[in-house]
């Protein structure tokens, strides 16, 4: 697995779901206007206060229902239920995975492998 080290802090994200995962459950205000830098450390201080096991489970979910979703296993109906449920709102998933394509994927140190 490739991981990225986000800001200066010590946490390690997989992948860009796992980084808009922390963003959503970040609690934070979120908006189009942040900074590649500022959305990394509301990310890193998500991961720090949520923990990154539950980004990782989150994250998991997020992941299986898209491959659901790819392979015609859920109705285009119950994907936008459990979206719904889960980012609170169609609009908060776009941004949150919008935000997080602007972490770049060499922030902080760069690759590492685990």
């Amino acid at each position: 697995m490739t991981c990225y080290r986000i800001a200066t802090r010590p946490v390690m994200f997989a992948n860009t779901t796992e980084i808009a995962v922390a963003l959503h459950l970040s609690g934070d205000q979120l908006a189009r206007e942040l900074s590649g830098d500022q959305v990394q450390a509301v990310a890193a201080a998500a991961a720090t206060r949520v923990g990154i096991d539950q980004i990782r489970r989150y994250a998991g979910e997020v992941h299986a229902v898209n491959l659901q979703r790819m392979a015609g296993q859920i109705t285009a109906r119950a994907d936008r239920a459990w979206r719904k449920e889960f980012w609170s709102s169609l609009r908060e998933e776009d941004l949150c995975i919008d935000l997080a394509w602007r972490v770049p994927l060499d922030a902080g140190i760069g690759p590492v492998r685990s």
